[in-house]
């Protein structure tokens, strides 16, 4: 790593921290261990809303 003048967002670490989970098979595991699923075809699938909310965490989210 080294530094630079460009502006860095908080988003820029999110790229190592998706390849960590996939590695780890983490969609596939939140999938098996949620209690529930959404019946309604314009539901937002619930892994996928758990994920936006740990993403937001990691990045700083208040």
């Amino acid at each position: 790593m080294r530094d630079t003048p460009k502006p860095v967002t908080p988003f820029g670490g999110l790229v190592v921290f998706i390849e960590f989970l996939q590695k780890l098979g983490y969609a596939a595991q939140v999938q098996a261990l949620l209690p529930f699923q959404l019946t309604s075809p314009n539901a937002i699938d619930p892994a996928q809303t758990l994920t936006a909310f740990i993403f937001a965490v990691v990045a700083g989210a208040r």
